[in-house]
């Protein structure tokens, strides 16, 4: 049997040590920004493009295969961490960065034993309400090790029928155009005998970049003014 020569065995340890501990350097908040500046990372390394527009349709699937509605959304984005979802032209969702603080603030954001989803090797973050009336509810996110793309989403909830429900997101995405974006969710909700209550696919589709969108397009909107949306 070949014998590896001490000194080589001690290099070799000190490099995996050193790979190990950088992965393990990480906080929660390091994964946490990772996976929330997922797709501005990319626009920001194409100097012109700042922003895109993509279609998202949602379907709602009642446990044995009853659909209940088809939805149709348009997504807006810009750099940094701003988006915006427009149902009939209203505002149904609204992000930017001061909302995330206040989101921190009132949360514990913890990391978790790392592990495999869909064969991609995952860091997990959980994040926790700090009121203690509210502690057992909680989201788990799966992130990928490689860019930080969110891989799953695990959350423990409750609404006024059901308690501790738990609902699984899945992600999936492809290329458009030079970046690799989101293009299905697939969310299953089950009680707590884990019976499953409702199926939710949602794909994001007709991505179109640099149509030239302002923060004041965002404002506008979250005021209830309407803004015209650059053609």
């Amino acid at each position: 049997m070949t014998r590896i020569p001490v000194f080589l065995t001690i290099i070799i340890a000190f490099i995996m040590l050193n790979v190990t501990a950088g992965a393990d350097e990480l906080t929660a908040i390091d994964i946490f920004d990772g996976m929330i500046y997922y797709e501005s990372d990319q626009l920001t390394t194409t100097p012109s493009i700042r922003d895109y527009e993509c279609m998202v349709i949602a379907t709602s699937v009642r446990a044995g295969g009853r659909t209940q509605e088809i939805v149709e959304k348009s997504l807006y984005f810009m750099v940094p961490a701003f988006q915006l979802q427009l149902f009939e032209d209203k505002p149904v969702f609204y992000f930017d960065h001061d909302l995330l603080i206040v989101l921190l603030e009132s949360h514990e954001l913890t990391r978790q034993r790392d592990e495999v989803i869909e064969d991609a090797p995952c860091y997990a973050i959980r994040l926790t309400p700090l009121d203690p009336a509210f502690a057992h509810y909680y989201k788990t996110y799966f992130v990928a090790q490689d860019d930080f793309r969110h891989i799953r989403t695990v959350v423990k909830e409750s609404d006024y029928r059901y308690d501790n429900l738990t609902t699984v997101i899945n992600y999936t995405y492809e290329t458009f155009g030079i970046f690799n974006l989101l293009s299905q969710t697939v969310s299953e909700i089950r009680d707590e005998n884990d019976n499953p209550l409702a199926t939710v696919t949602t794909d994001y589709t007709d991505y179109e970049f640099g149509i030239g969108l302002s923060i004041d397009f965002f404002t506008n909107y979250l005021e209830g003014t309407n803004p015209t949306i650059p053609q």
